[in-house]
């Protein structure tokens, strides 16, 4: 995942922290994407920092150190950043839910089955009196067709 560039506040958003830890954040090391000086928003790459926090967290403490209520937050956390990942993709329309991509592939297999066992009876009159190469001919230009419609689909 490539992250996406947001500023301050959304980044605390998606973490669900306060701007003030997330300064605390900055001062222990959290990657700035782009900062223009005083006044100009800082930017902020979403997968630099999920790539830091995990980092942090780890040298930091040794995970037998980390107390349970603190491991659980940092789970939680991680865990609402991720999905809040996957909304902002699905927000920007550059992932589509599982839901939606089963639903169309199931009615597209259905389409091609019902094509190609239909294919015989429109095609058998056809082939009667010919010979092999037309016959051959007559079936390629049938599955070209079935699978030219399938191609020309469009989400």
């Amino acid at each position: 995942m490539s992250g996406k560039i947001v500023n301050q506040l959304e980044l605390a958003d998606l973490f669900g922290i306060t701007r003030q830890t997330l300064r605390n954040w900055m001062v222990k090391g959290c990657p700035v994407h782009s900062d223009e000086g005083k006044g100009k928003p800082k930017l902020f790459n979403t997968a630099e920092v999920f790539e830091w926090r995990e980092k942090f967290i780890r040298s930091s403490l040794s995970e037998d150190k980390i107390p349970e209520r603190e491991r659980a937050a940092i789970r939680r956390d991680n865990a609402k950043a991720e999905t809040a990942e996957i909304e902002l993709e699905l927000l920007r329309k550059k992932a589509i839910p599982i839901d939606i991509v089963k639903e169309k592939l199931t009615k597209e297999y259905a389409e091609i089955r019902a094509n190609f066992v239909a294919m015989p009876g429109e095609i058998s009159a056809d082939l009667e009196l010919l010979e092999a190469p037309d016959i051959e001919e007559i079936l390629s230009s049938k599955v070209s067709e079935i699978l030219e419609a399938l191609a020309d689909d469009s989400w």
